[in-house]
C-alpha cells in the first residue's frame, strides 16, 4: 500500500509499520470515520498479524470483575484476551459489520500455534461462544459461511450440544458442496450419534431420504455398523438408483478403452487380465496388428487358475517353449507373462536376446522384501529429493492423484491404484518457500481402493487400515512399486 494517496494527503500505512499505526491511533483523539478505515484497512487486506500488532496499543483492563469484556463470563482474563476483546469493543463503537468481526474471529481461533493472532484464539471463543448464546442459529450460518472446515463449530457444541449435532448432520445428509469428511469428524469427536439411521426404521423414510442416508453412511464406510448397513441396503432397498450408490460394483461398468494395440497389451502386462483361449485364437486370426505383436511375447496357460504352461504364438500356431504344437482347449485362461511369475522351468527366456514390440522380459521386477512384510511399508526411495516441477509432471504421467488422510495433510499424499488396490505414497513438502522447491519422497502403503471416500472430486481415506503387504498379488505389487519408482525419477 502507498504511503500516499492520488490526491497526496498521508494514508494509513499498515503494511510498513502496524505498530506506529496502533500507537498514532489509540493516542490521537477518537474518530468514527478514521477508525473504520483503521479497520477496514487491515480486515480486507487479511493482514491480521497487522491488526494483533495495532492493537496491542489498545487501553484494555484484565483484572478479575472486569464486565467489559466477553471472556470473563468464561472466567478467561489473559491479557490478549482484553486486546481481542478491546478490537470487538472498537468494532460495535462504530457498527462494524457484524461479518468482518466473525471473520476475524474464525481465522484467530483457527490459527497455527506459530501464527500471531493465535493468541487471540481463547478471546475469539469467547466472542462466539457469547454470540451464539444470543442467536445460535444465526451464528450456524455465519460460520458455515467463513469456515468451511467446520472447526469453529466445536465451539457451538458448548453451547449447544443437540442442537448443533442435528444441524451438522443435516449439513452432511441434504446439502452439497460441504466439506463432509470434516463433519464426520466433528460428529465423530463429539459423540453424535448417527447409527440409528441405519436401523430397521431406514426403510420407512422416502427415496429422497433414502439416498441422503446411504450418502451418509457412505462418508462412515469404514466403520463396521455402516459397512453391513450398505451391504443390506445394497440387496434389500426397492430403488435400483440406491441399491447401486449402496454397492458402486453393481454399477455397469464400460469395458476399458485403448487407443491402440500396444496401449491394450502394455496394460495387461502390468494387470494379469486374461482371456479366454477361444478368443484368443479368435484375436490371432482376425487382428493382424495383434498376431504381428504377439508373435514377440510370452503367454501364460491357465486352467482353473493353475499355470499349466507358457506358450509362444508362430507360424499361425501356438506351441510351447521347446516348439511343439499346443492345444488350446475352451477351458483355458491366457494371460500375458510378467517377469515376476515366470515359473523355474521357463527361467532361461530371461537369458534369450529377444527385441520385443512392448517392455516385457527387461520389464523392472520388485519382490515384496520381509523386512518390508514386517513394518508393513514400502521404503525404497528413503529421503528421495526431486524437484516440485518434476515431481508434479511425474504423478500426473503415471496416474497418481492428490489425497487427504488426516487434518492437515492435504497436498502430502498421492494414491496411484491398479486392480482395485491402491499405493499410497508420502511425501514432505519444505516449510519455508523458496524458489528451489524439492519435494521429499517417504514410504508408500497399500489399500483397498474400495476404502477411499470421494468428495467434491477429492479422494479421503478416513479410518481403513492399510493391506497387509504379503497380501497384494506379486504382479501388482510390483508394477505399484514399478510406479512409485518412476515417481522417484529412477526410471523414465
Amino acid at each position: 500500500m502507498s504511503t500516499q494517496e492520488k490526491t497526496g494527503k498521508k494514508t494509513l500505512d499498515i503494511i510498513i509499520n502496524p505498530k506506529v499505526l496502533g500507537k498514532e491511533f489509540f493516542n490521537s483523539a477518537f474518530d468514527t470515520k478514521k477508525a473504520q478505515s483503521f479497520l477496514d484497512a487491515f480486515i480486507d487486506s487479511c493482514d491480521l498479524n497487522g491488526l494483533f500488532d495495532a492493537m496491542q496499543y489498545a487501553p484494555v483492563r484484565v483484572g478479575l470483575g472486569a464486565k467489559s469484556f466477553v471472556t470473563n463470563a468464561l472466567g478467561i482474563n489473559d491479557l490478549d484476551s482484553g486486546f481481542f476483546n478491546a478490537f470487538v469493543d472498537l468494532s460495535n463503537s462504530i457498527k462494524l459489520d457484524k461479518e468482518k468481526i466473525f471473520k476475524v474471529a474464525v481465522q484467530c481461533f483457527n490459527a497455527q500455534e506459530s501464527q500471531k493472532i493465535a493468541r487471540w484464539a481463547r478471546g475469539s471463543y469467547g466472542y462466539i461462544f457469547d454470540q451464539a448464546h444470543k442467536d445460535f442459529y444465526g451464528v450456524c450460518k455465519m460460520l458455515k459461511h467463513l469456515d468451511t472446515s467446520y472447526k469453529t463449530f466445536a465451539i457451538l457444541f458448548n453451547v449447544d450440544a443437540k442442537s448443533t449435532g442435528d444441524y451438522l448432520l443435516n449439513e452432511i445428509l441434504y446439502e452439497k458442496n460441504v466439506d463432509k469428511v470434516a463433519l464426520r469428524r466433528l460428529l465423530l469427536s463429539y459423540r453424535v450419534d448417527v447409527n440409528y439411521m441405519f436401523g430397521d426404521s431406514f426403510k420407512d423414510n422416502d427415496t429422497k431420504t433414502r439416498l441422503a442416508i446411504v450418502r451418509l453412511a457412505l462418508v462412515y464406510k469404514n466403520e463396521p455398523v455402516a459397512s453391513r448397513f450398505l451391504k443390506r441396503v445394497a440387496i434389500e432397498d426397492p430403488n435400483s438408483a440406491i441399491r447401486q450408490l449402496a454397492d458402486p460394483s453393481l454399477k455397469l461398468v464400460n469395458e476399458k478403452t485403448f487407443a491402440c494395440v500396444k496401449e491394450e497389451l502394455n496394460f495387461a502386462i502390468a494387470t494379469g487380465e486374461s482371456t479366454n483361449a477361444k478368443e484368443f485364437t479368435h484375436r490371432l486370426a482376425t487382428d493382424t496388428e495383434f498376431k504381428k505383436l504377439a508373435e514377440d511375447l510370452f503367454f501364460c496357460v491357465y486352467k482353473n487358475d493353475q499355470l499349466i504352461e507358457v506358450v509362444v504364438v508362430q507360424d499361425d500356431k501356438v506351441t510351447d517353449l521347446e516348439n511343439q504344437g499346443f492345444k488350446l482347449d475352451d477351458s483355458y485362461t491366457i494371460k500375458l507373462l510378467h517377469p515376476v511369475e515366470i515359473p523355474t522351468s521357463a527361467a532361461f527366456i530371461k537369458t534369450l536376446n529377444i527385441r520385443q514390440p512392448l517392455l516385457q522380459l527387461e520389464r523392472p521386477s520388485f519382490f515384496v522384501d520381509a523386512n518390508e512384510c514386517r513394518a508393513n511399508i514400502i521404503n525404497r526411495l528413503p529421503d528421495t529429493m526431486v524437484s516440485l516441477e518434476s515431481f508434479n509432471f511425474a504423478v500426473k504421467r503415471h496416474g497418481f492423484k492428490f489425497i487427504c488422510l488426516k487434518e492437515g495433510a492435504n497436498l502430502e499424499h498421492v494414491v496411484v491404484s491398479l486392480c482395485g488396490i491402491a499405493c499410497v505414497l508420502r511425501f514432505e513438502l519444505p516449510v519455508l518457500a523458496s524458489q528451489n522447491r524439492v519435494v521429499t519422497l517417504k514410504g508408500a502403503r497399500f489399500y483397498k481402493e474400495s476404502d477411499f471416500v470421494s468428495i467434491r472430486g477429492k479422494q479421503y481415506l478416513e479410518g481403513a487400515r492399510p493391506m497387509q503387504i504379503a497380501e497384494v498379488p506379486r504382479r501388482i505389487f510390483s508394477e505399484l512399486v514399478y510406479l512409485l519408482m518412476k515417481v522417484g525419477g529412477v526410471y523414465p
